[in-house]
């Protein structure tokens, strides 16, 4: 990789979000007369990231440069200085950054536009903020560096990565190095402490438990809790001091509904566990390592959604301060009533639909804080507040050539599936949309399928698609998480079958309330959205005009049986005769379900796209379907893109599929009296 380093002067400042300095907060840019074309939504933002340094008094942010790569660029806020790049790449981005102390930053770099599954060029670096003692620590992905002698590098190989840094004064970060089987499987982690100025390390989880996923270190940056996963069964350890042997305290099924993951462990020792207990949601609970057991009552809890928080923390005293939620939209709790209070005055500055996330790293004491400013229709603000003279630095948008005016309104709905079990539904209406003329539709299905798939915030792909003038319609169908174990478990075993009714379920509710134009409706979606898109037209066959399926799977069994992909021996074993059905026991209903086995039943044009070199959902099922469908007389479009995994690294190909979905949709959903 070739780096560049520069302080922004002259045209520089005139092109970038940092001449946004003394942009006026609240500002709104001019609505485009004509709608954003696809690549306005795929280019990379002008702001990637910010982050403050530990006392924070400096920030650092991933930029966008004249050369379209996003690179590492640091201001000093006390005193106040210009934005200066340190460090950056010809041929790669700048995708993570973390501070280390005061005077030296870690960051990752990737080249996303290479071909296959896993980025090329990809390593972890230090750097100081002025440019000077740059180190390269993690190397990019293959064999590791050799220097021709008996000198052994340093330079650590592609397993290792970031794991956390630590705000002791030194130099030192965490790192973590992932183990693989023969089969590539992965197999658990170690963590060593690591100088990011000579490149020593020291391996912190000696003795601990295998099949390590996830750890939780203490002040000190010492590892006392981890959750591991053998043979389809998980546990969580721990060790009451850093020279104590690990002692279990919790097994439970590794998939399932009824474990619990650590969550985060403060200056005092005191534990902190996700789990849903005896309740339906997921809550925070204190944990007694001593006891063994819970406290009685969720130290934080949501109605009505699990809690996948984030906990916001004081790194230097490690004090819990707050944690941000997730529920219909993003929302943060600040335990510390001075946080809370900055909150409310950020959030009375700016425009009432924004969502204001605090950015800070010693959060009880430091005078500046970062914001992230967003909305439905806007990607992202940042700013900084200043604690002291209680006032707001904008920065710029991470995305000032997309105007919020331009974009669709998303709302939240709870609408009942043909069972009586609530689905979340979430609506993207164009912004030209009249009241009460139902629009042409378009079912964004999401992928997982067993994670939280939609929330309020800025869409890409649901945005794009409401500037054509689509009603796009998501659903939280039955086996997302993050609504509750009643939610979850009622999917289990329903891939074409319940989880597809409440697709089609939501497009009823949607054309009933004179929404969406029931004769205009397409399902799109990729990974199991594929799968569930191709389902759609099986299934229901006069209620979708087309389908769009990327990288979709099309026949469970060739999941069981494919070598090639990534799903882990574990998984198959344990986890997909559980959640989607038993090769043996369930063969009938895999069949029936089988978009792949069952194409002669779709009767509307089909547009498919899939990876060459994806490894998560094998480019056979897609040729097969292909095969299958073809002949049985089904309209079908296809594209093979030979370089790409499980989704788009390249943004050329990520531009071409959304034109051709774009093209797809306007022949397909065109009014009936259209020439």
């Amino acid at each position: 990789m070739k780096t560049s380093g520069k302080v922004l002067a002259g045209r520089a400042w005139g092109r970038a979000l940092w001449s946004a300095l003394l942009l006026a907060v609240g500002m709104a840019a001019e609505a485009l007369a004509a709608p954003p074309s696809i690549e306005d939504f795929v280019r990379a933002p002008d702001i990637g990231s910010l982050i403050l340094s530990p006392s924070g008094k400096a920030l650092a942010m991933t930029v966008l440069t004249d050369k379209g790569r996003q690179q590492l660029a640091v201001m000093q806020l006390e005193p106040r200085s210009g934005l200066k790049i340190i460090a950056g790449f010809s041929d790669a981005d700048v995708t993570a950054v973390r501070w280390v102390n005061d005077e030296r930053l870690v960051y990752s770099a990737a080249d996303w536009s290479v071909s296959g599954s896993t980025p090329q060029s990809s390593g972890l670096f230090a750097i100081n903020r002025d440019g000077s003692e740059r180190r390269q620590l993690v190397a990019f992905a293959g064999p590791a560096f050799s220097t021709g002698t008996n000198i052994t590098s340093r330079l650590l190989t592609w397993q290792f990565g970031l794991f956390q840094t630590l705000d002791d004064d030194a130099a030192d970060v965490v790192v973590y190095e992932a183990k693989y089987d023969n089969r590539d499987d992965y197999k658990g982690m170690h963590l060593w402490r690591l100088n990011t100025l000579t490149g020593e390390k020291r391996l912190l989880t000696e003795r601990a438990p295998d099949g390590a996923r996830r750890w939780l270190l203490d002040g000190s940056g010492v590892p006392r809790v981890v959750l591991v996963q053998n043979q389809g069964r998980a546990a969580i350890h721990w060790r009451p001091a850093a020279d104590r042997p690990w002692e279990p305290l919790v097994e439970f099924a590794a998939y399932g509904d009824e474990g619990m993951t650590p969550w985060y462990l403060d200056s005092q020792g005191g534990l902190y566990m996700r789990t849903a207990s005896n309740r339906d949601t997921v809550a925070i609970y204190r944990f007694d390592p001593v006891k063994k057991a819970l406290e009685a009552e969720p130290l934080v809890s949501v109605k009505g959604f699990d809690l996948q928080g984030v906990a916001e923390t004081d790194d230097r005293t490690r004090q819990l301060v707050g944690v941000h939620l997730q529920m219909e939209g993003p929302a943060v709790y600040w335990f510390d009533k001075d946080l809370r209070a900055i909150q409310q005055r950020i959030d009375s500055s700016l425009p009432a639909d924004r969502f204001n996330a605090l950015i800070c790293g010693r959060c009880l004491s430091s005078r500046f804080i970062g914001v992230k400013s967003s909305s439905d229709r806007m990607p992202a603000d940042y700013y900084v507040y200043d604690r002291q003279e209680k006032s707001l630095l904008g920065l710029g948008a991470a995305r000032p050539w997309l105007a919020p005016s331009g974009q669709g309104r998303r709302s939240y709905h709870s609408v009942a599936a043909r069972d009586g079990l609530p689905l979340p539904v979430y609506l993207t209406t164009p912004a030209e949309a009249v009241k009460g003329k139902p629009l042409p539709a378009v079912v964004l299905v999401h992928g997982g399928p067993w994670v939280r798939g939609h929330d309020l915030e800025w869409d890409r792909d649901a945005q794009f698609l409401a500037t054509r003038g689509y009603l796009v319609i998501e659903v939280d169908y039955r086996g997302s998480t993050g609504y509750g174990l009643r939610h979850f478990k009622a999917g289990w075993k329903q891939w074409g079958l319940a989880m597809q009714d409440d697709l089609s379920d939501a497009v009823a509710w949607a054309t009933k309330q004179g929404l969406a134009d029931a004769g205009r409706i397409c399902i799109v979606g990729s990974s199991y959205g594929g799968y569930a898109a191709l389902m759609g037209v099986v299934r229901d066959p006069g209620l979708y005009r087309c389908a769009v399926s990327h990288a979709g799977v099309t026949d469970i069994d060739l999941v069981y049986s494919d070598a090639w992909n990534d799903a882990s021996p574990a998984y198959k074993q344990y986890g997909m005769p559980l959640l989607i059905g038993d090769r043996q026991a369930d063969a009938a209903q895999l069949a029936a379900t089988s978009p792949l086995q069952q194409a002669a039943r779709i009767k509307v044009p089909v547009l498919l796209a899939h990876g060459g070199e994806d490894r998560r959902v094998p480019i056979e099922h897609m040729r097969a379907f292909r095969k299958a469908a073809e002949r049985a007389g089904v309209r079908v479009e296809a594209i093979e893109y030979a370089e790409e995994g499980h989704g788009f690294r390249q943004p050329k190909n990520d531009i071409d599929f959304w034109n051709r979905v774009d093209a797809f949709l306007k022949k397909n959903l065109a009014p009936a009296d259209a020439p």
